[in-house]
């Protein structure tokens, strides 16, 4: 059993990994093409609109997450009939939740003016682009995006996430087709609903082929639909939260800086964003062993595995922290142009924004495996509050950095401390380990802060004047002096130790 988990999550790992390098790598292709095709208002407009798409899909409340954690006992136990009783049950419910969508979204569209500060591109039908996204992201729940729960709860992600490669690669290349020979907006943004339509088919048709047994037949417990609904209400509470916390800050900027402003901030964001989808891959690979190791071993066990992971993920942000600071300007400037860039001061809340967003991330994931949803339902919702209140008032007091101070301010006050509090609490029930964590969070903190300001100042003393030759300068100090000085503060740590030993079996096993 250990050496299958071992196996799928390496799978999942290695296809994750190269579904989200390719998935990154072609958007900035197309993404750079786009600025230097039609301008930094359609990025900005873009950015607009998968904002406030996401603001809408909180009609999804969680289904997906608690019926793939329904489905992993009845998997193991190879209970057909009752996998199926779920699959039709979840079949329905994305019916409703994209009829939802959709109905939210059309009584949306006439007051889309009110979300854009400044000129929308006068060639441009504001309305008719955000229907066309819209039907983007409902396609999905009226075909087949539940089937794609079978792989997860198989722990079989990488099959489909060798789809979402193949069609990132086609989809991206056609966009930036469509850009280079006659920069139609509205051809480009009608090959996403393409691709969704396309990938549903591929998925379902791969599960159907490998898992026959599995399709949409009977009906559930009334029990079981009343469990699914306490852990949909806990995930529904973690979902508007989440959607308020980091999706509005897009529809904020948009709201009081315009649309040019937004374009500027969302390059920051991407390179922000391609750092955080190689974690979101190492979590999907990572949560379903985990779930499997909460229902299977003493939780002993699985607080030294969560010490130990929590350990290699701090390292892991210590050392993307201090890059961000050596590299990001360079960077910016090259890919976007020095008008389009923003002050370092922003910059350095870019990366303290990066490693507390990530910094809880075990947490979550152990939240996730233990199905504790229900426990911290106020958590996200507190931290969205605090961050929407202090983003409207420190937007018109001090501009973009206010949008950063206060997400900082929410991560720093509510969503580290609570989320920790919820896990330690129901699931390790220990204060004394909860106390250690946070006292553990802080030391991180203060030594990553250490090493990045360290890592920059090296950085400095190179003289070079070259934006290239000092983006690769930076680049090499960064990737070798951050880990250094890592090692060097914790080498004697028993976290360190088992962190060390966990690479080293990774390492033969691989």
């Amino acid at each position: 059993m250990g050496d299958s988990r071992t196996a799928n999550t390496k799978r999942n790992l290695y296809w994750g990994m190269a579904a989200k390098a390719v998935g990154l790598l072609l958007p900035f292709l197309t993404r750079s093409v786009m600025i230097y095709t039609l301008g930094m208002r359609y990025v900005g407009l873009d950015s607009l609109f998968k904002s406030l798409l996401e603001v809408l899909s909180f009609a999804e409340l969680g289904f997906g997450g608690a019926l793939v954690f329904s489905m992993y006992k009845p998997m193991a136990e190879h209970d057909v009939k009752r996998v199926n009783a779920l699959l039709a049950f979840y079949r329905k419910c994305y019916r409703v939740i994209g009829t939802v969508i959709l109905v939210l979204g059309l009584c949306m569209t006439p007051f889309l003016d009110i979300f854009v500060n400044g000129d929308v591109p006068p060639e441009v039908n504001l309305k008719a682009l955000f229907l066309i996204q819209l039907m983007n992201t409902v396609t999905g729940y009226f075909m087949f995006a539940y089937r794609s729960s079978i792989f997860q709860a198989q722990q079989r992600v990488d099959i489909s996430q060798k789809v979402t490669l193949t069609l990132n690669v086609i989809s991206n290349f056609a966009r930036i087709g469509i850009l280079l020979v006659n920069s139609n907006y509205y051809i480009y943004i009608l090959v996403g609903p393409a691709v969704t339509i396309l990938q549903n088919i591929f998925v379902a048709y791969l599960s159907r082929k490998k898992y026959p047994e599995y399709y949409c037949e009977g009906i559930i417990s009334q029990e079981e639909r009343k469990e699914i609904q306490t852990k949909v209400y806990g995930l529904m509470f973690q979902k508007i939260g989440g959607i308020v916390l980091f999706s509005v800050d897009t529809v904020v900027i948009s709201s009081f800086l315009g649309l040019e402003t937004l374009g500027i901030y969302n390059g920051y964001n991407y390179v922000i964003t391609a750092l955080v989808g190689f974690i979101s891959v190492i979590q999907s690979a990572v949560i379903p062993s985990l779930g499997n190791s909460v229902a299977l071993e003493s939780k002993k066990k699985n607080y030294q595995d969560f010490s130990k992971f929590h350990f290699l993920l701090i390292w892991l942000l210590t050392w993307w922290s201090a890059c961000l600071l050596c590299l990001f300007q360079p960077f910016m400037i090259l890919w976007q142009g020095r008008e389009n860039t923003l002050s370092f001061g922003i910059v350095v809340l870019f990366c303290f924004y990066f490693y507390l967003h990530h910094a809880g991330d075990i947490t979550y994931m152990y939240k996730e495996a233990a199905g504790i949803w229900w426990q911290g339902r106020y958590c996200a919702l507190l931290a969205a509050a605090v961050n929407l209140i202090l983003n409207i008032i420190l937007v018109q007091a001090i501009g973009l950095p206010g949008i950063l101070i206060s997400t900082i301010i929410a991560l720093v006050t509510v969503n580290v401390p609570y989320g920790a509090w919820v896990l330690f609490k129901h699931y390790f029930q220990s204060k004394e380990k909860y106390l250690a964590y946070l006292r553990k969070m802080g030391l991180y903190f203060i030594t990553a802060a250490g090493i990045a300001a360290a890592t920059y100042g090296v950085c400095l003393m190179v003289p070079v004047q070259n934006l290239w030759v000092r983006l690769l300068c930076n680049g090499v100090i960064s990737a070798v002096l951050p880990n250094v000085l890592f090692i060097v503060c914790y080498r004697k740590m028993e976290d360190f130790q088992n962190a060390c030993c966990y690479l080293r079996s990774l390492g033969k096993k691989i």
